[in-house]
């Protein structure tokens, strides 16, 4: 919906100014002092980056976006578990086929990481926690329908940035390993996109756009590979 005047407000994640509609009119209030000639910005709502791009055509620079955050695909994740080799390949395989088909994971993303750490925080709890089961347990698991641990016995286990060097280090293998095969996957692609001359054109304003576009599309990449940076530290605390 288009929002004559207040279309005009730029978008970041910390605004210091919403829009609110009264009866007959629409007013822009700051919930944060502006200083003169401070821009006024609101929020388009909580949103990643990429997002932000697909809906809007930008993204915000690294840290600025609280809301941003990034998917470690699936293929990621599936070649990590089977790559750490904790169990027979024919396990590891039967104990992804189990994490689809209790939905803890999907065929295009896994782990979801943002600014506090790990969003997904429940799945992956359970994710981990069958991960990590011995090849009698598992089988045990199977037996008992897939039932899993009660939150209680698993609980004391946080996935935000402040404790999760915590975890098991089975746990922080396999996740750092994800992550890792995620982040070679990006510096590939900001590589591609590096070397991308954008054509010249006659129409200055189509060139701006398609050098605008590309810009954005290095900014997004480089906010995920710094996100995943600096979860990966705190995970190695």
């Amino acid at each position: 919906m288009m929002v004559p005047v207040g279309d005009v407000l730029n978008h970041i994640a910390k605004n210091n100014a919403q829009i609110r509609f009264e009866k007959n009119e629409l007013l822009v209030v700051s919930i944060t002092p502006i200083k003169k000639n401070e821009e006024v910005f609101n929020t388009y709502g909580e949103h990643s980056n990429s997002d932000l791009l697909h809906m809007y055509g930008f993204v915000e620079i690294f840290p600025h976006n609280t809301f941003d955050a990034v998917e470690i695909p699936t293929k990621c994740f599936i070649e990590a578990f089977r790559k750490e080799k904790i169990d027979p390949i024919e396990v590891a395989n039967k104990k992804i086929e189990t994490l689809l088909e209790m939905e803890l994971i999907d065929r295009t993303a896994s782990i979801i990481i943002g600014h506090d750490g790990i969003l997904n925080e429940e799945e992956c709890l359970h994710i981990f926690q069958i991960y990590s089961m011995p090849v009698d347990d598992f089988s045990e698991f199977l037996e008992n329908d897939c039932e899993l641990l009660s939150d209680e016995e698993w609980d004391n286990f946080s996935l935000l940035n402040e404790n999760i060097y915590k975890i098991p280090i089975d746990w922080k293998d396999l996740i750092r390993d994800s992550c890792n095969l995620h982040t070679n996957h990006l510096k590939m692609t900001l590589e591609k996109l590096n070397a991308i001359e954008p054509e010249a054109v006659d129409d200055q304003i189509k060139q701006k756009k398609k050098i605008q576009r590309l810009k954005s599309a290095k900014l997004l990449i480089d906010s995920q590979l710094k996100l995943i940076h600096n979860f990966i530290t705190c995970l190695d605390k």
